[in-house]
Order: C-alpha cells, then sequence, then structure tokens
C-alpha cells in the first residue's frame, strides 16, 4: 500500500532573475557630452537554495534519469548610452 515512509522535505528557494543598474549622474553625463548613461548587470538563474545537494528540486524525481541538465546560469554586463 501507499506509504509515507519515503516521502522528504522538497523545499527549496530559488533567486531567477536578478538585474542591478547604475544611472550616471547628470552632471557626469553632462561632462561628457551625454544626455544620459545606465550601467547594468543581469543574471538568470542566479542560485538555487536547498538542502538536497545533487538534485534539483524543481523536476520530478521518481528515481530514473530523464537527462535533463539543470538551467544555465547566465550573467549579462552592458552599458546603455544616450547621446546628446
Amino acid at each position: 500500500g501507499a506509504s509515507t515512509r519515503w516521502v522528504v522535505d522538497g523545499s527549496y528557494l530559488n533567486i531567477k532573475n536578478t538585474t542591478l543598474s547604475y544611472n550616471l549622474s547628470g552632471s557626469l553625463a553632462n561632462r561628457l557630452h551625454l544626455t544620459g548613461a545606465q550601467i547594468f548587470a543581469n543574471v538568470d538563474n542566479a542560485y538555487l537554495f536547498t538542502a538536497k545537494k545533487g538534485m534539483d528540486p524543481q523536476r520530478s524525481f521518481t528515481g530514473t534519469a530523464d537527462a535533463t541538465y539543470v538551467p544555465f546560469r547566465t550573467i549579462t554586463f552592458g552599458l546603455n548610452i544616450n547621446l546628446q
């Protein structure tokens, strides 16, 4: 029969997407002959907090391998410049 004997806690916290940006001040942008500028960094699949090491709790776990990979962590840096 069915049993809860093998049930384990699968709690997790996943930080999927974060963006950090900084807008240059108007006076600094004017000295550089710009109307504005922004520097940014973006991280996709930043971090997965879980007590289960080696297991992705977001996937179905049935005891068999399903040949899927954990999503890649992607880091993007950029600069937006507005010319006068």
